[in-house]
């Protein structure tokens, strides 16, 4: 069939149509299509601001609890901050945030050690060991959230160890005056050990004669009378001489020591009678501070009962001092 010049001009408009509308399709779904992908993309990107706004945030509430924790080091505040930081997706945000939370951790653990060492040196102000120890762990609170607890820690111990210093001092003294107090009490004690009292000397026999027997000065020759020329007889040997006297119409009143035969120009011979031997007593004492004897009394006839008398006059004093001292001899 032999189509008509119209008919193939129609023909040709269709088919022009045709293409036409189809390119056209083809043109509208790439255009649709690629407004599909971008507003995916859109939506990818704010989707993925939403998150790092909703980390930023959550970095934010970390912080924030870690602070608190830092001023409030509780056993709370410890887990809060905690917990927030464990919903942190930022892995690098998570490690640095940890770590600073386990500094807050160590800087509690360092201020329980120092306060418990600062009361125990406290409660034990002289021992050296609890002091180096208290000042060591003190040393070791260098946070500045610990500064003003290291303050008061350190004014703890300084108050603690002038205490303890003026105790140490006190002691010292008191000891000293007790060891003084002694040496003065020792010195006195030998001073009247070496002190010879009267009743001491008079009960003290003399040296004997070489003969063994008493010697002469024990005994108590009568003077003649009327003869200021007289002279004592000296022991020879085994015998004793009286001396020779002036002539004076009668005996001479020598009376010499047995062991030997006594001659006498114009006496006869005589027995010696010896002198009673005076019975030994001990006299009791009492000094002040001074090393002055402010009282004794002798005629004891035991050491210990002088002594025993001595310590009790003292004691029965309104005021004794208490630097008296007492003894015997």
């Amino acid at each position: 069939m032999k189509l008509t010049k119209k008919q193939i001009l129609l023909n040709s408009g269709l088919a022009f149509l045709l293409v036409g509308g189809a390119v056209s399709g083809v043109v509208y779904n790439q255009h649709v299509q690629a407004e599909k992908a971008k507003q995916v993309q859109e939506e990818k990107k704010q989707a993925l601001e939403n998150a790092k706004q909703a980390e930023k945030e959550l970095i934010k509430d970390a912080k924030e609890a870690l602070l608190n924790a830092q001023k409030t080091p509780s056993t709370n505040n410890l887990e809060l901050a905690k917990k927030a930081i464990s919903n942190l997706k930022d892995e690098q945000a998570v490690k640095r945030l940890t770590k600073e939370l386990e500094s807050i951790k160590t800087r509690v653990k360092l201020e329980a050690e120092a306060k418990k060492a600062v009361s125990d040196y406290q409660k034990d102000a002289g021992n050296a060991g609890k002091l180096k120890k208290a000042q060591t762990a003190v040393s070791k609170l260098t946070s500045s959230y610990s500064k003003t607890l290291k303050a008061k820690l350190e004014k703890d111990i300084a108050t603690s160890k002038a205490q303890a210093d003026k105790a140490k001092k006190a002691e010292e003294a008191k000891k000293a005056e007790v060891n003084q107090k002694a040496k003065e009490a020792k010195g006195a004690q030998e001073q009247a050990q070496n002190t010879v009292s009267p009743e001491a000397q008079a009960g003290t026999p003399q040296a004997s004669a070489s003969n063994g027997g008493a010697a002469y000065s024990d005994y108590a020759p009568a003077p003649a009378q009327n003869n200021s020329s007289y002279v004592a007889p000296t022991p020879s040997g085994g015998n004793v001489q009286t001396p020779a006297q002036p002539s004076t119409g009668g005996n001479a009143g020598v009376t010499p020591p047995t062991g030997g035969t006594p001659s006498n120009n114009g006496g006869s011979t005589s027995t010696p009678t010896p002198a009673p031997t005076p019975a030994v007593t001990y006299t009791g004492w009492v000094r002040n501070r001074a090393g002055q004897i402010v009282w004794s009394q002798g005629g004891f006839k035991t050491l210990d009962e002088a002594a025993t008398a001595a310590a009790r006059w003292a004691n029965a004093q309104p005021n004794p001092e208490d630097a008296w001292s007492s003894g015997a001899y």
